[in-house]
């Protein structure tokens, strides 16, 4: 296994015969520590941008699970007209002649485009590419101390001086990628909250038009049943 490969599964010094047997135990403990330290805030970064993500998947999921409530709701009408209109023959024209089923097809693609106006890239590529950039300055930091020792090795002061100015100089990169996903994540947010908003007028909308529609045909068909209608 080489280092890079170590380094990729342990997320700190794991070939251990180079950090344990020449780095100074002061210094082996400052790399390591600052490493590891790096790890949990990249990777608490990370975790905070993928649930983000699956709770935007979710919500547009959620939108789309309303075809089904309108599916049923149109079903359940249309089988009603159908019995009313089959047991009592009485006002059997009147019903066939008034009776107005909505389009399942039109409202469901209705609901489709609520959902699809609001399935966008709210992060897009950027936070994730700083992610993927604060881990390679993160393993820099590692390659960097190698080059200092190899460089400063019999002068324990350069040594210092070396991977300190590495340390600082990767972690003041990573910090700013750090803070341009927190941007990135509140501009999301933001944004999420604007589309959720229109998504769910537009779905209430919907589903508005449909009930108005059904509630208005229910009143008609009553005409029929009280003889009011032929």
């Amino acid at each position: 296994m080489n280092n890079a490969i170590a380094f990729l599964i342990f997320g700190v010094f794991a070939i251990t015969t180079f950090v344990d047997a020449q780095l100074p135990n002061n210094m082996y403990y400052l790399v390591n520590h600052t490493i590891s330290q790096n790890n949990v805030r990249i990777r608490y970064s990370e975790i905070k941008l993928n649930v983000t993500d699956n709770r935007f998947d979710h919500f547009i999921e959620t939108v789309r699970h309303n075809n089904e409530m309108v599916e049923r709701t149109i079903s359940e009408y249309t089988s009603d007209i159908t019995v009313l209109g089959f047991l009592n023959k009485t006002i059997q024209n009147c019903v066939i002649k008034y009776a107005i089923i909505p389009d399942v097809t039109k409202t469901k693609l209705a609901i489709n485009t609520c959902a699809n106006k609001a399935n966008i890239a709210f992060f897009g590529e950027l936070p994730r590419n700083q992610i993927a950039y604060m881990k390679n300055y993160n393993m820099n930091i590692y390659y960097g101390t190698q080059t200092c020792f190899a460089n400063n090795k019999y002068n324990s002061q350069k040594l210092t001086d070396c991977i300190n100015a590495r340390i600082d100089e990767n972690n003041l990169l990573i910090d700013t990628a750090l803070k341009t996903v927190d941007r990135q994540f509140q501009s999301a947010l933001e944004l999420y909250d604007l589309i959720s908003r229109d998504a769910s007028e537009c779905v209430y909308a919907v589903e508005l038009d449909l009930g108005r529609t059904i509630k208005n045909n229910q009143d008609t068909i009553r005409l029929c049943r009280l003889g009011l209608l032929n």
